[in-house]
């Protein structure tokens, strides 16, 4: 399912998300979100009032701090959003392997993104928080998959 909500270019997505969030997203729903559009509030929300799960893109200098380290080296932090229930997430952390950046490095890169480097460290999070129910690497797959399978249902074209 996709969802979107038009409005002015001057409306950030951060004020739109729980648009959507109300409107689409039923209890046990897994959403992915971009980067632009995580905080605590949103995850929060899914959380607490939606019954859903959250997997997502972290910026470099978000849920830094580890609270517990799990068995797969990922780790657990506690978001205390103003107003709303806490929630827990996992962070997952992971590079590119070589031959796969190889591979992505053929394709045009965007004003916004660069081409993939196999040294920079990607980032996760997701309120599923045991690493044997969902487990890092599928997560992973799930997310980027989930990506692919917007951006070509979108664009109507294949990218890989």
């Amino acid at each position: 399912m996709v969802n979107a909500v038009f409005a002015p270019c001057r409306v950030a997505e951060q004020r739109l998300t729980p648009v959507v969030l109300s409107r689409s997203v039923q209890a046990g729903t897994l959403v992915l979100l971009d980067r632009g559009v995580v905080a605590a509030p949103v995850l929060s929300t899914l959380v607490h009032q939606r019954q859903a799960q959250a997997l997502a893109r972290l910026k470099a200098n978000q849920f830094t701090h580890a609270e517990q380290v799990l068995c797969d080296g990922n780790y657990l932090v506690t978001q205390h959003p103003m107003g709303l229930p806490g929630v827990q997430v996992r962070v997952i952390e992971y590079r590119i392997e070589p031959h796969t950046a190889e591979r992505l490095a053929e394709f045009p890169s965007s004003q916004t993104s660069n081409h993939p480097d196999p040294r920079q460290l990607h980032r996760l999070v997701t309120t599923l928080l045991d690493p044997q129910q969902a487990p890092a690497l599928e997560l992973i797959h799930c997310y980027h998959e989930g990506i692919v399978n917007l951006a070509i249902g979108l664009t109507g074209k294949h990218i890989m």
